[in-house]
C-alpha cells in the first residue's frame, strides 16, 4: 500500500512538473510571437473587419459619420483592452494544444528571420482573412436570415401547439368546459350551448384588428344564428363600463364576459392566448374544430 501511494505521489509530481514546463514554454512562445504587441490592435481589427461589409452597404451620408465613430471605438479598445487580463488565457491555450517538444520547435522557428517576419505580419494577414470571410458571409446573409427566420417561426409554432395541447386545446378533442359570468349580470356556459356551433372570441375594444373584424363576425352571427351558431365574447378590456358602452353602440347581440383584468386574467393564460383577436370554434358535439 505504501509503495502504491509513493508511486501515485511520484506520478503526480512528474505531471505537475510537466505542466509547469509546458506553461513556461508557452509563455516564451507567446512572447516571441509578439502577441502582446498585437493584441489590442487585433481586437479592434477584428471588429472593423466584422463591420466592414455593413459599412459598404450604408448610404454615403451615414458612412462618413459611422467610419469616424469606428475610429473612436478602435481607440477606446486600444486604450482599455489590457493584455494583462488575457495573457494567462493565451498561455493556457498554447500549453494545452502543444507538447513541450512542439513548443520548443515553435519558439525556435519564431526566433528565425522568417518566423519574426511572420509574427510581425500575422495581424495584417489575420485581418485581411477576417475581412474576406465577413464579405463572403455578408453575401449569404439574406439566405441565412431566411433559414433562421423559418426555424424561429417553426419553433414558435411548435411552442404554441405545445401550450395549446397543455391547455387541453386539441382539434377533435372535447373543448374544456366553460361557465362564465356575463356583463349583463347573467352567465353563459358551453354546457348550455351543447348541440350548437360555438365561437369563443377573445377580443378587446382597444384592439384595432378586433374592431375591424367585428362587422364580419356580426354578419356571420346574423346569417347562421338561427341555424344554431352562437358566440361567446371574452373581452380583455379593463374598463368594463367602456366595454358595455361599446357593445351597446355597436349593437353586438352575443353575450360578453369581462373580468376587468385584461391580460392578467385567468382565461388568456388558461387558453394560451398571447395575441388578439383569437378564436376557438367548438362543434355541435363539443369538440374543438379550429
Amino acid at each position: 500500500m505504501r509503495q502504491a501511494l509513493l508511486l501515485l505521489i511520484l506520478l503526480a509530481t512528474a505531471a505537475l512538473g510537466a505542466d509547469e514546463a509546458r506553461t513556461a514554454k508557452a509563455t516564451e512562445l507567446v512572447k516571441v510571437m509578439q502577441t502582446k504587441e498585437h493584441f489590442a490592435k487585433g481586437v479592434a481589427d477584428d471588429m472593423n473587419a466584422g463591420m466592414g461589409p455593413a459599412l459598404k452597404e450604408m448610404p454615403a451620408e451615414q458612412r462618413e459619420s459611422f467610419a469616424a465613430a469606428m475610429v473612436e471605438v478602435s481607440a477606446i479598445i486600444s486604450e482599455r483592452v489590457a493584455w494583462a487580463d488575457v495573457e494567462s488565457q493565451y498561455v493556457a491555450l498554447y500549453a494545452e494544444q502543444f507538447t513541450v517538444e512542439e513548443l520548443d520547435a515553435l519558439i525556435a522557428f519564431y526566433r528565425t528571420p522568417v518566423g519574426t517576419a511572420l509574427a510581425t505580419r500575422a495581424p495584417v494577414i489575420a485581418q485581411t482573412l477576417s475581412t474576406i470571410k465577413m464579405e463572403q458571409l455578408q453575401k449569404l446573409m439574406p439566405e441565412i436570415q431566411k433559414v433562421m427566420m423559418a426555424a424561429m417561426s417553426k419553433g414558435k409554432q411548435q411552442d404554441k401547439l405545445a401550450k395549446a395541447e397543455k391547455a387541453g386545446l386539441v382539434i377533435g378533442k372535447p373543448f374544456p368546459a366553460l361557465e362564465l359570468p356575463t356583463t349583463d349580470g347573467g352567465t353563459i356556459s358551453t354546457a348550455a350551448l351543447s348541440g350548437k356551433v360555438v365561437l369563443i372570441d377573445f377580443w378587446a375594444t382597444w384592439c384595432g384588428p378586433c374592431v375591424r373584424e367585428l362587422p364580419h363576425v356580426k354578419k356571420a352571427y346574423e346569417q347562421y344564428h338561427d341555424q344554431g351558431f352562437e358566440i361567446i365574447g371574452v373581452s380583455l378590456d379593463e374598463d368594463t363600463d367602456k366595454l358595455s358602452a361599446f357593445v351597446k353602440e355597436q349593437a353586438i347581440p352575443w353575450k360578453q364576459h369581462c373580468d376587468g383584468q385584461g391580460w392578467q386574467g385567468p382565461l388568456p393564460k388558461r387558453f394560451a392566448v398571447t395575441s388578439i383577436p383569437a378564436t376557438f370554434l367548438v362543434g355541435r358535439d363539443g369538440t374543438l374544430v379550429k
